[in-house]
């Protein structure tokens, strides 16, 4: 029997090549964005988020509270501030300081200008006290911080999207060394309130008499208390 060719399936093929190839190249907005966590210490950062297997220290409030476990002595931070800033979000502040933001022309040059460019800034203090009672190794902590990201949008009529999230909470953990070797187990208790905004705000929104007022009512505000 002799095979059957279609004489559609060439030109079937090139169509559904360049529709490939359309799509692949069709503009993507693409964003680079820090991983989300409740908190992130100096230690962990440094060891690019790899962790929970070595925790013992404040962090592991955190990470993983069976590391408080390996606490031998008094454990005391008091003025222990964090700041991260991009280099981008630098020269924004510093452009803040040369732009009228109730003008409208004025605030959609500052934006158009750094479209493309993450924004991220964190600040955090977290005072901790860590301690050891018989073979359990205890902790309690407050942390307060707060953290923007924001990514400008739209060269045409730029937009700025906007997150910020702030905290408040109080922590307590402990861990402690089981017989069987190597195996250790614990537990963190947290409570504390937190407020966060994730909104879109144009140009003429910034410039507007009345933006202060509009920023408070788009934060939203909570209290949690968790387990881990």
């Amino acid at each position: 029997m002799k095979p059957y060719k279609s004489k559609w399936t060439p030109a079937l093929l090139s169509m559904i090549l360049a529709i490939v190839l359309i799509l692949t190249a069709w503009p993507a907005d693409s964003q680079a964005r820090p991983y989300t966590s409740f908190f992130r210490g100096v230690r962990p950062l440094g060891m690019g988020g790899a962790f929970t297997a070595v925790a013992d220290d404040e962090n592991a409030l955190f990470y993983n509270p069976a590391g408080l476990s390996s606490i031998s002595m008094l454990n005391v931070g008091i003025f222990n501030p964090l700041v991260e800033v991009s280099g981008d979000s630098i020269d924004l502040i510093g452009d803040l300081g040369d732009t009228d933001m109730d003008n409208v022309g004025e605030v959609t040059d500052l934006l158009r200008k750094y479209v493309g460019k993450h924004q991220h800034v964190r600040a955090a203090l977290f005072p901790h006290v860590g301690f050891r009672l018989a073979n359990v190794g205890a902790m309690v902590g407050g942390l307060v911080q707060a953290e923007v990201d924001a990514d400008i949008r739209n060269p045409v009529y730029p937009e700025a999207y906007l997150d910020y999230v702030q905290d408040i909470s109080l922590l307590a953990g402990a861990g402690v060394g089981l017989p069987l070797t190597g195996l250790r187990v614990g537990a963190t208790l947290k409570g504390g309130q937190r407020k966060s905004l994730s909104e879109v705000y144009t140009a003429d929104d910034i410039a507007d008499n009345n933006f202060d007022d509009r920023f408070d009512n788009d934060m939203k505000s909570g209290n949690s208390v968790g387990l881990d």
